[in-house]
């Protein structure tokens, strides 16, 4: 899915490169863990 967001905002840079003046999309990055309720530090610490 990533890979495919890639390729769209790569050929839409192609197509309009004066639109993105800072520099070309990136896809957003996939957090590696999602919690419902993080927990503390100092409480997994425990």
């Amino acid at each position: 899915m990533v890979a495919v967001r890639a390729d769209v905002l790569t050929a839409v840079y192609q197509r309009n490169p004066e639109r993105f003046v800072n520099k070309p999309p990136t896809p957003p990055i996939i957090p590696t863990n999602v919690w419902i309720n993080q927990p503390d530090d100092h409480a997994a610490a425990q």
